[in-house]
C-alpha cells in the first residue's frame, strides 16, 4: 500500500494520542507519536528528510504550550521549516471549542480546531479529521476499520465505557454520545432550562450576600432527570456537559456541576467581545497591561506570575467591559492558551490566583501543597 502522508501526532493526554494513533492506522498513512521529552519543532526538524508523502500534524494546544509556544508563536515556526505542513490542532480539555476560537485558530493556519476525541463518540469525534483528509485531497477513513483498529490496538480504552482520564471526562463522552443519538443537542437543552418550565432562576442569599438571577445545582439534577428520563447521577453528567460547553458556570467559578445547594448562573452572550481581536489583546496585556512578577505564596516563590483579580480588573478598564465581559474575555485568552493557571486547576477567575503566560512557562514552580494560589483567594461563597 503507497503511504500519501504521514501524519504526526503530538497530543498531551495520552489516552487521546492513543485514540488517535490507533483509528489513524486505518488510512494510506504512516502514523508518527511525538515523545513529550522533547520539543516538537525539534522533533519535527529530525523526522523531516524521511517524512513520506505530505505531513500533516495533529497538535495539541497543552502539548505546544509545554514547549512554551502559543500556536500563533509555533504556526510562524513551522511554517518556515515545513511550509507545506497541514495542522489540525487539539483540545483535549475541551468537548467542542467555540466559533471563535476555532475562527482565531485557522486564521493563524490551522485547517480547524477540533476538541476531545473518545471512544464513546468516535464518529462525532473523527468529522474534523475526514474533512482534513478530504480537503488534502487524501484517502478518507473507513470507521468501521477505525473502530476494529481501536479495539485491536487499544482494548482497554475502547471497552472501558467507565473509563476516566485525565480530566475525569468518559461519563460526559458518554452522556453526550446518549443525547445525540435521542437527538437532543445541548445548547437547545440548555436554551430549555432558562425557558418558562424551566429551572427556577431566582436571587439568591449566601453568608449574607445576594447572587442575582441564579439556580441551584440540586434542583437542576430533578429537572434534568424528570426531562430526560434519566437517573440523578446521569443527570449530574449531563448538567457537566452544558457546563463544559459554557452554558452555565459556578456563581464563584470554585466547581463543577455538583447535585448540591451551590449556586449556577447562565452565561450571557457578550456581542462587544466580537469587536476585539485577541491577537490585539494579547500584545497589550502581555507587554505590561498585566503585572507580571515573581510572587510568593506561603513562602514558596513563584516567578514570572500575575494575578487573575488584577487582570480581569485591567481589561475591564482598558477595553471597558462590564465585569462579565472581562471574564469572558479572560477566558477567550486562556482558552487560546496564552497563558495558563500556574497548577492548570482553574479557568480564568477574578480572584487572586496564579497564572504564568505561555512565553513563560519554562520557569519552574515549587510543587504545591495542597494547590498554588494564594492562601487568602479560596473562595466562601457557594
Amino acid at each position: 500500500m503507497s503511504i500519501d502522508a504521514t501524519v504526526v501526532i503530538a497530543q498531551r493526554d495520552a489516552a487521546q494520542e492513543h485514540v488517535l494513533s490507533s483509528v489513524l492506522r486505518a488510512g494510506p498513512f504512516g502514523v508518527r507519536r511525538l515523545r513529550g521529552d522533547a520539543s516538537v519543532l525539534t522533533q519535527l526538524d529530525q523526522l523531516a528528510p524521511g517524512l513520506r508523502g505530505r505531513l500533516v500534524l495533529i497538535a495539541d494546544f497543552g502539548r505546544l504550550a509545554e514547549d512554551g509556544l502559543w500556536w500563533p508563536t509555533f504556526a510562524t515556526a513551522l511554517r518556515a521549516r515545513l511550509p507545506s505542513a497541514v495542522v489540525l490542532l487539539t483540545d483535549a480539555g475541551q468537548l467542542q471549542p467555540g466559533f471563535r476560537l476555532r475562527q482565531w485558530a485557522r486564521k493563524h493556519g490551522a485547517h480547524d480546531l477540533m476538541g476531545a476525541i473518545s471512544v464513546q463518540r468516535l464518529h462525532a469525534g473523527l468529522e474534523p479529521i475526514q474533512a482534513l483528509l478530504t480537503a488534502c485531497g487524501l484517502q478518507v477513513l473507513d470507521v468501521e476499520r477505525a473502530q476494529d483498529m481501536l479495539r485491536t490496538l487499544a482494548p482497554a480504552e475502547f471497552r472501558a465505557d467507565a473509563r476516566v482520564d485525565a480530566r475525569g471526562s468518559a461519563a460526559v463522552h458518554a452522556i453526550w454520545r446518549h443525547l445525540e443519538q435521542s437527538g437532543i443537542e445541548p445548547r437547545s437543552l440548555a436554551r430549555h432550562m432558562q425557558s418558562r418550565g424551566g429551572v427556577d432562576i431566582a436571587d439568591r442569599t449566601y453568608r449574607l450576600k445576594t447572587y442575582p438571577q441564579c439556580f441551584r445545582g440540586d434542583e437542576a439534577v430533578a429537572w434534568l432527570a424528570a426531562q430526560l428520563g434519566v437517573s440523578r447521577a446521569q443527570a449530574v453528567d449531563v448538567g457537566e456537559l452544558l457546563r463544559r460547553h459554557g452554558a452555565f458556570e459556578h456563581v464563584a467559578l470554585d466547581h463543577g456541576f455538583l447535585d448540591e445547594g451551590k449556586f449556577y448562573r447562565f452565561t450571557a452572550e457578550h456581542p462587544e467581545l466580537d469587536a476585539i481581536e485577541l491577537d490585539l489583546v494579547a500584545k497589550e496585556c502581555r507587554n505590561g497591561g498585566f503585572d507580571v512578577r515573581d510572587r510568593l505564596w506561603r513562602a514558596q516563590a513563584y516567578p514570572a506570575v500575575f494575578l487573575g483579580s488584577e487582570a480581569h480588573a485591567w481589561l475591564m478598564r482598558f477595553y471597558g467591559l462590564s465585569a462579565a465581559g472581562a471574564q469572558a474575555l479572560g477566558q477567550q485568552l486562556l482558552d487560546t492558551h496564552l497563558f495558563r493557571h500556574v497548577v492548570d486547576e482553574h479557568g480564568f477567575a477574578a480572584k487572586p490566583l496564579f497564572y504564568r503566560f505561555t512565553s513563560d512557562r519554562h520557569h519552574a514552580n515549587p510543587i504545591p501543597t495542597p494547590s498554588a494560589e494564594p492562601a487568602f483567594s479560596r473562595s466562601v461563597a457557594p
